[in-house]
Protein backbone atom coordinates (compact mmCIF):
# COMPACT_ATOMS: atom_id res chain seq x y z
CA UNK A 1 0.00 0.00 0.00
CA UNK A 2 1.35 3.30 -0.86
CA UNK A 3 2.18 5.84 2.07
CA UNK A 4 -0.20 8.64 2.58
CA UNK A 5 1.52 11.34 1.26
CA UNK A 6 1.58 9.44 -2.18
CA UNK A 7 -2.58 8.88 -2.07
CA UNK A 8 -4.60 9.51 -4.57
CA UNK A 9 -5.38 13.29 -4.76
CA UNK A 10 -3.03 13.65 -1.34
CA UNK A 11 0.31 15.35 -1.61
CA UNK A 12 2.68 16.70 0.88
CA UNK A 13 2.87 20.25 1.40
CA UNK A 14 2.04 23.83 3.54
CA UNK A 15 0.56 27.00 4.26
CA UNK A 16 0.94 30.19 5.11
CA UNK A 17 -1.14 32.17 7.72
CA UNK A 18 -0.86 34.97 10.08
CA UNK A 19 -2.39 32.56 12.43
CA UNK A 20 0.02 29.89 12.27
CA UNK A 21 3.67 29.28 14.33
CA UNK A 22 6.28 31.49 12.86
CA UNK A 23 3.39 32.29 9.98
CA UNK A 24 3.53 28.22 8.32
CA UNK A 25 2.71 25.16 8.71
CA UNK A 26 3.16 21.73 7.32
CA UNK A 27 0.84 18.97 6.29
CA UNK A 28 -0.88 17.75 3.24
CA UNK A 29 -3.06 18.84 0.76
CA UNK A 30 -6.40 17.26 -0.15
CA UNK A 31 -7.98 17.68 -3.70
CA UNK A 32 -11.81 17.10 -3.37
CA UNK A 33 -14.66 17.54 -5.35
CA UNK A 34 -14.97 21.03 -4.56
CA UNK A 35 -11.79 22.94 -2.36
CA UNK A 36 -8.24 22.38 -2.10
CA UNK A 37 -7.88 21.17 1.40
CA UNK A 38 -4.77 21.47 3.73
CA UNK A 39 -5.03 19.21 6.55
CA UNK A 40 -2.13 20.15 9.45
CA UNK A 41 -1.05 19.50 13.44
CA UNK A 42 -3.77 21.12 15.09
CA UNK A 43 -6.39 22.20 12.13
CA UNK A 44 -7.33 21.89 8.57
CA UNK A 45 -8.15 24.91 5.52
CA UNK A 46 -9.79 24.65 2.48
CA UNK A 47 -9.87 27.17 -0.85
CA UNK A 48 -12.80 26.53 -2.70
CA UNK A 49 -11.57 25.22 -5.97
CA UNK A 50 -14.23 27.69 -7.92
CA UNK A 51 -11.81 30.77 -8.70
CA UNK A 52 -9.16 29.12 -6.78
CA UNK A 53 -5.59 30.60 -8.46
CA UNK A 54 -1.91 28.26 -9.19
CA UNK A 55 1.36 29.65 -9.44
CA UNK A 56 4.93 28.91 -9.57
CA UNK A 57 7.05 30.40 -6.60
CA UNK A 58 9.94 29.98 -4.40
CA UNK A 59 13.66 29.36 -5.23
CA UNK A 60 13.89 28.62 -9.09
CA UNK A 61 10.20 28.38 -8.89
CA UNK A 62 10.19 24.93 -7.14
CA UNK A 63 7.32 25.65 -5.36
CA UNK A 64 3.61 25.39 -6.60
CA UNK A 65 1.47 28.02 -4.59
CA UNK A 66 -2.44 27.75 -4.00
CA UNK A 67 -4.26 31.10 -2.98
CA UNK A 68 -8.04 32.29 -3.53
CA UNK A 69 -9.25 36.30 -4.17
CA UNK A 70 -12.11 35.24 -1.19
CA UNK A 71 -9.65 33.98 1.33
CA UNK A 72 -6.46 35.99 0.57
CA UNK A 73 -5.57 35.56 3.73
CA UNK A 74 -4.22 31.82 3.40
CA UNK A 75 -1.63 30.49 0.52
CA UNK A 76 -1.46 26.89 0.36
CA UNK A 77 2.08 25.44 -1.33
CA UNK A 78 3.31 21.81 -2.48
CA UNK A 79 6.82 20.78 -4.35
CA UNK A 80 4.94 17.64 -5.55
CA UNK A 81 4.61 18.11 -9.22
CA UNK A 82 2.05 15.35 -9.54
CA UNK A 83 -0.52 17.92 -8.50
CA UNK A 84 -0.27 19.83 -11.71
CA UNK A 85 -1.59 16.89 -12.88
CA UNK A 86 -4.52 15.77 -10.74
CA UNK A 87 -7.33 14.51 -12.20
CA UNK A 88 -9.81 16.40 -10.01
CA UNK A 89 -8.22 19.75 -10.19
CA UNK A 90 -7.83 19.83 -13.72
CA UNK A 91 -11.27 19.12 -14.24
CA UNK A 92 -12.53 22.05 -12.15
CA UNK A 93 -13.75 24.70 -14.43
CA UNK A 94 -11.00 27.80 -15.26
CA UNK A 95 -8.52 25.97 -12.94
CA UNK A 96 -7.28 23.47 -15.46
CA UNK A 97 -6.52 25.74 -17.93
CA UNK A 98 -3.91 27.09 -15.51
CA UNK A 99 -2.53 24.13 -14.26
CA UNK A 100 -1.71 23.13 -18.10
CA UNK A 101 0.09 26.50 -18.36
CA UNK A 102 1.59 25.90 -15.55
CA UNK A 103 2.74 22.19 -17.04
CA UNK A 104 3.79 24.15 -20.34
CA UNK A 105 6.02 26.24 -18.37
CA UNK A 106 7.89 24.17 -16.98
CA UNK A 107 8.63 22.20 -20.14
CA UNK A 108 9.80 25.60 -21.55
CA UNK A 109 12.15 26.14 -18.43
CA UNK A 110 14.07 23.28 -20.53
CA UNK A 111 17.13 23.37 -22.50
CA UNK A 112 16.82 24.32 -26.02
CA UNK A 113 18.97 21.06 -27.17
CA UNK A 114 16.18 18.89 -24.77
CA UNK A 115 13.27 20.15 -26.43
CA UNK A 116 14.52 19.40 -29.25
CA UNK A 117 15.59 15.84 -28.34
CA UNK A 118 11.94 15.85 -26.67
CA UNK A 119 10.43 17.12 -30.23
CA UNK A 120 11.99 14.04 -32.34
CA UNK A 121 11.80 11.29 -29.70
CA UNK A 122 7.45 12.56 -29.43
CA UNK A 123 8.06 12.72 -33.41
CA UNK A 124 9.76 8.94 -33.82
CA UNK A 125 7.14 7.89 -31.16
CA UNK A 126 4.17 9.32 -33.08
CA UNK A 127 5.47 7.71 -36.32
CA UNK A 128 5.98 4.39 -34.29
CA UNK A 129 2.41 4.70 -32.65
CA UNK A 130 0.84 5.10 -35.89
CA UNK A 131 2.75 2.32 -37.49
CA UNK A 132 1.38 0.03 -34.36
CA UNK A 133 -2.01 1.04 -33.61
CA UNK A 134 -4.76 2.01 -36.01
CA UNK A 135 -6.33 4.67 -34.23
CA UNK A 136 -9.34 2.30 -33.21
CA UNK A 137 -6.62 0.79 -30.83
CA UNK A 138 -5.06 3.32 -29.80
CA UNK A 139 -8.39 4.55 -28.54
CA UNK A 140 -8.97 1.30 -26.71
CA UNK A 141 -5.86 1.81 -24.98
CA UNK A 142 -6.21 5.11 -23.85
CA UNK A 143 -9.32 3.67 -22.27
CA UNK A 144 -7.96 1.33 -20.43
CA UNK A 145 -5.18 3.38 -18.87
CA UNK A 146 -7.82 5.94 -17.57
CA UNK A 147 -7.81 4.49 -14.08
CA UNK A 148 -11.66 4.63 -11.92
CA UNK A 149 -10.84 7.48 -9.93
CA UNK A 150 -10.18 10.06 -12.90
CA UNK A 151 -13.06 8.50 -14.76
CA UNK A 152 -15.25 8.84 -11.42
CA UNK A 153 -14.72 12.76 -11.26
CA UNK A 154 -15.03 12.79 -15.12
CA UNK A 155 -18.42 11.30 -14.87
CA UNK A 156 -19.31 13.81 -11.56
CA UNK A 157 -18.16 16.90 -13.79
CA UNK A 158 -20.43 15.85 -16.43
CA UNK A 159 -23.67 14.99 -14.40
CA UNK A 160 -22.86 18.35 -12.88
CA UNK A 161 -23.42 19.43 -17.09
CA UNK A 162 -26.34 17.84 -16.69
CA UNK A 163 -27.47 19.57 -13.81
CA UNK A 164 -27.61 22.73 -15.12
CA UNK A 165 -28.87 22.31 -18.06
CA UNK A 166 -31.81 20.13 -16.70
CA UNK A 167 -34.34 20.15 -14.18
CA UNK A 168 -33.77 16.91 -12.18
CA UNK A 169 -36.10 15.43 -10.29
CA UNK A 170 -34.81 15.04 -6.63
CA UNK A 171 -38.02 14.48 -4.60
CA UNK A 172 -37.12 11.51 -2.17
CA UNK A 173 -40.94 10.18 -2.41
CA UNK A 174 -39.69 9.14 -6.33
CA UNK A 175 -36.36 8.31 -6.12
CA UNK A 176 -36.09 6.11 -3.18
CA UNK A 177 -38.60 3.84 -4.35
CA UNK A 178 -36.60 3.43 -7.50
CA UNK A 179 -33.95 3.15 -5.82
CA UNK A 180 -34.59 0.37 -3.80
CA UNK A 181 -36.35 -1.65 -6.72
CA UNK A 182 -32.92 -1.99 -8.17
CA UNK A 183 -30.54 -2.16 -5.45
CA UNK A 184 -30.98 -6.19 -6.34
CA UNK A 185 -29.99 -5.41 -9.40
CA UNK A 186 -27.30 -3.13 -9.08
CA UNK A 187 -25.59 -5.59 -6.65
CA UNK A 188 -24.44 -7.77 -9.53
CA UNK A 189 -21.79 -6.26 -11.19
CA UNK A 190 -20.19 -6.77 -7.46
CA UNK A 191 -17.33 -5.10 -5.89
CA UNK A 192 -15.60 -1.85 -7.94
CA UNK A 193 -18.99 -0.94 -9.62
CA UNK A 194 -21.14 1.51 -7.76
CA UNK A 195 -23.61 3.13 -9.40
CA UNK A 196 -25.73 6.42 -8.80
CA UNK A 197 -29.68 6.99 -10.69
CA UNK A 198 -30.62 10.33 -11.35
CA UNK A 199 -33.74 11.34 -13.25
CA UNK A 200 -34.15 14.29 -15.77
CA UNK A 201 -37.33 15.66 -16.66
CA UNK A 202 -37.58 15.41 -20.26
CA UNK A 203 -40.61 14.25 -22.25
CA UNK A 204 -38.04 12.04 -24.61
CA UNK A 205 -37.77 8.21 -23.77
CA UNK A 206 -34.58 8.04 -23.34
CA UNK A 207 -32.17 7.11 -20.77
CA UNK A 208 -28.18 7.24 -20.87
CA UNK A 209 -25.13 6.25 -18.59
CA UNK A 210 -22.30 8.75 -17.76
CA UNK A 211 -18.58 7.45 -16.98
CA UNK A 212 -18.14 6.64 -13.01
CA UNK A 213 -21.46 4.59 -12.92
CA UNK A 214 -24.20 7.98 -13.36
CA UNK A 215 -27.33 6.71 -14.81
CA UNK A 216 -29.95 9.13 -15.59
CA UNK A 217 -33.20 8.01 -16.85
CA UNK A 218 -35.67 10.49 -18.35
CA UNK A 219 -39.26 10.60 -16.58
CA UNK A 220 -40.57 10.60 -20.57
CA UNK A 221 -39.23 6.83 -19.77
CA UNK A 222 -40.34 6.03 -16.42
CA UNK A 223 -44.19 7.59 -17.57
CA UNK A 224 -44.12 5.15 -20.83
CA UNK A 225 -42.93 1.72 -18.96
CA UNK A 226 -45.55 -0.68 -18.26
CA UNK A 227 -43.98 -2.16 -15.02
CA UNK A 228 -40.95 -1.52 -13.08
CA UNK A 229 -39.47 -4.93 -14.57
CA UNK A 230 -39.59 -2.87 -18.02
CA UNK A 231 -37.47 0.08 -16.18
CA UNK A 232 -34.77 -2.41 -15.06
CA UNK A 233 -34.23 -4.18 -18.21
CA UNK A 234 -33.11 -0.93 -19.36
CA UNK A 235 -31.27 -0.36 -16.60
CA UNK A 236 -29.69 -3.16 -16.51
CA UNK A 237 -28.63 -2.26 -20.30
CA UNK A 238 -26.76 1.55 -19.32
CA UNK A 239 -25.07 -0.63 -16.62
CA UNK A 240 -23.33 -3.13 -19.20
CA UNK A 241 -22.20 0.15 -21.04
CA UNK A 242 -20.85 1.46 -17.96
CA UNK A 243 -19.44 -1.70 -16.11
CA UNK A 244 -17.67 -2.77 -20.00
CA UNK A 245 -16.75 1.66 -20.50
CA UNK A 246 -18.68 2.01 -23.57
CA UNK A 247 -19.44 5.54 -22.37
CA UNK A 248 -16.18 6.22 -21.35
CA UNK A 249 -14.76 5.24 -25.05
CA UNK A 250 -17.37 7.06 -26.72
CA UNK A 251 -15.74 10.27 -25.17
CA UNK A 252 -12.10 9.12 -25.43
CA UNK A 253 -12.92 8.86 -29.74
CA UNK A 254 -14.00 12.61 -29.78
CA UNK A 255 -10.33 13.25 -28.95
CA UNK A 256 -7.69 14.55 -31.36
CA UNK A 257 -4.70 11.95 -31.86
CA UNK A 258 -2.38 14.83 -30.44
CA UNK A 259 -4.29 14.01 -27.12
CA UNK A 260 -4.31 10.64 -27.53
CA UNK A 261 -0.87 10.25 -27.65
CA UNK A 262 -0.48 12.14 -24.84
CA UNK A 263 -2.52 10.48 -22.51
CA UNK A 264 -1.11 7.24 -24.60
CA UNK A 265 2.70 8.11 -22.75
CA UNK A 266 1.26 8.79 -19.52
CA UNK A 267 -0.51 12.65 -19.06
CA UNK A 268 -4.26 11.78 -19.08
CA UNK A 269 -4.69 15.03 -17.68
CA UNK A 270 -5.48 17.44 -20.87
CA UNK A 271 -7.47 14.32 -22.31
CA UNK A 272 -9.79 14.55 -19.37
CA UNK A 273 -10.04 18.60 -19.24
CA UNK A 274 -11.29 18.57 -22.89
CA UNK A 275 -13.67 15.39 -22.33
CA UNK A 276 -15.37 16.65 -19.75
CA UNK A 277 -16.52 19.52 -21.72
CA UNK A 278 -18.12 16.74 -24.47
CA UNK A 279 -19.51 14.76 -22.05
CA UNK A 280 -23.09 15.96 -22.59
CA UNK A 281 -23.00 13.98 -26.23
CA UNK A 282 -23.45 10.66 -24.32
CA UNK A 283 -27.12 11.60 -24.23
CA UNK A 284 -27.56 12.13 -27.83
CA UNK A 285 -24.72 9.79 -29.88
CA UNK A 286 -25.45 5.66 -30.21
CA UNK A 287 -22.95 2.94 -29.56
CA UNK A 288 -21.12 0.90 -32.36
CA UNK A 289 -22.81 -2.31 -33.17
CA UNK A 290 -20.51 -4.75 -31.66
CA UNK A 291 -21.07 -2.39 -28.22
CA UNK A 292 -24.94 -2.86 -28.04
CA UNK A 293 -24.12 -6.71 -29.02
CA UNK A 294 -22.25 -6.79 -25.91
CA UNK A 295 -24.66 -4.54 -23.43
CA UNK A 296 -27.47 -6.74 -24.71
CA UNK A 297 -25.51 -9.79 -23.85
CA UNK A 298 -24.01 -8.56 -20.49
CA UNK A 299 -27.45 -7.23 -19.17
CA UNK A 300 -29.24 -10.17 -19.99
CA UNK A 301 -26.86 -12.04 -17.76
CA UNK A 302 -27.49 -9.04 -14.62
CA UNK A 303 -31.19 -9.53 -15.06
CA UNK A 304 -31.26 -13.41 -14.99
CA UNK A 305 -29.06 -13.17 -11.65
CA UNK A 306 -31.34 -10.87 -10.08
CA UNK A 307 -34.01 -13.08 -11.00
CA UNK A 308 -35.98 -10.31 -13.29
CA UNK A 309 -37.67 -11.58 -16.54
CA UNK A 310 -35.04 -10.12 -19.49
CA UNK A 311 -38.04 -10.36 -21.73
CA UNK A 312 -39.99 -7.64 -19.63
CA UNK A 313 -37.18 -5.06 -22.04
CA UNK A 314 -38.12 -6.88 -24.98
CA UNK A 315 -41.78 -6.16 -24.51
CA UNK A 316 -40.86 -2.53 -23.84
CA UNK A 317 -38.49 -2.54 -26.92
CA UNK A 318 -41.42 -4.30 -29.28
CA UNK A 319 -44.16 -1.44 -27.88
CA UNK A 320 -41.55 1.86 -28.70
CA UNK A 321 -40.56 -0.04 -31.93
CA UNK A 322 -44.43 0.13 -33.18
CA UNK A 323 -44.82 4.09 -31.87
CA UNK A 324 -42.31 5.03 -33.57
CA UNK A 325 -43.05 3.25 -36.78
CA UNK A 326 -46.79 4.40 -37.22
CA UNK A 327 -45.28 8.42 -36.03
CA UNK A 328 -42.69 7.71 -38.63
CA UNK A 329 -39.93 8.53 -36.68
CA UNK A 330 -38.43 5.20 -37.29
CA UNK A 331 -34.51 7.13 -37.26
CA UNK A 332 -34.81 8.09 -33.47
CA UNK A 333 -34.31 4.62 -32.44
CA UNK A 334 -30.83 4.49 -33.16
CA UNK A 335 -29.83 7.21 -30.68
CA UNK A 336 -31.34 4.94 -27.98
CA UNK A 337 -29.12 2.53 -26.60
CA UNK A 338 -31.57 -0.16 -25.29
CA UNK A 339 -33.67 0.52 -29.08
CA UNK A 340 -31.23 0.89 -31.33
CA UNK A 341 -31.02 -1.12 -34.75
CA UNK A 342 -27.71 -2.24 -34.36
CA UNK A 343 -27.58 -5.20 -33.66
CA UNK A 344 -30.53 -6.41 -35.89
CA UNK A 345 -34.27 -6.29 -33.58
CA UNK A 346 -34.28 -9.92 -34.52
CA UNK A 347 -31.35 -10.82 -33.36
CA UNK A 348 -31.59 -8.49 -30.14
CA UNK A 349 -35.25 -10.40 -29.57
CA UNK A 350 -33.71 -14.01 -29.68
CA UNK A 351 -31.11 -12.89 -27.17
CA UNK A 352 -33.75 -11.37 -24.61
CA UNK A 353 -36.56 -14.31 -25.53
CA UNK A 354 -33.98 -17.02 -25.17
CA UNK A 355 -33.80 -18.82 -21.49
CA UNK A 356 -30.63 -20.63 -19.83
CA UNK A 357 -31.42 -24.58 -20.18
CA UNK A 358 -33.50 -25.37 -17.68
CA UNK A 359 -34.29 -22.25 -16.34
CA UNK A 360 -38.00 -21.80 -15.84
CA UNK A 361 -40.54 -18.70 -15.32
CA UNK A 362 -40.84 -19.66 -11.60
CA UNK A 363 -36.89 -18.70 -11.25
CA UNK A 364 -38.09 -14.86 -11.53
CA UNK A 365 -39.35 -12.73 -9.43
CA UNK A 366 -41.70 -9.69 -9.15
CA UNK A 367 -40.22 -6.43 -8.49
CA UNK A 368 -41.88 -5.33 -5.47
CA UNK A 369 -42.74 -1.75 -6.62
CA UNK A 370 -46.37 -0.32 -7.29
CA UNK A 371 -45.44 0.86 -10.17
CA UNK A 372 -49.02 2.41 -11.02
CA UNK A 373 -48.70 4.53 -8.01
CA UNK A 374 -44.67 5.77 -8.29
CA UNK A 375 -45.64 7.31 -11.97
CA UNK A 376 -48.19 8.84 -10.26
CA UNK A 377 -45.89 10.33 -8.10
CA UNK A 378 -43.92 11.23 -10.67
CA UNK A 379 -46.23 12.72 -12.53
CA UNK A 380 -47.48 15.03 -9.21
CA UNK A 381 -43.68 15.63 -8.36
CA UNK A 382 -42.77 16.89 -12.15
CA UNK A 383 -45.55 19.14 -12.13
CA UNK A 384 -44.36 21.21 -9.31
CA UNK A 385 -43.50 24.42 -10.47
Amino acid sequence: MEPMDRAFGVYPGGAFHAALPNGKASGTLRAESDALRFEYEGGKAELPLNGLQAAWGGAANRLIFFSHPDRPEWTFFTADRRILQDSTLNLAYGLGEQLARLRGSQRLAAAVWLGVLGAIVALAAALVLGILFHRDALIDAVTRRIPPEAEKALGDQVLKQVQRSSRMVEAPEVLTPLRDAAAPLLAVPGEGHEFHLHIVEDSQVNAFALPGGHIVFTTGLLLEAASAEEVLGVLAHEMAHSVRRHNLRQLVATAGVGLLLQAFVGDSSGLLAVLAGVGGMLAKNGYSREQEREADRVGAEYLRKARIDPRALLEFMQRQQQKLRKSGMDGIEGRLSYLSTHPSFEERIGLLAQKPDGASDEEFVKVHLDYEAFKAKLRETSARP
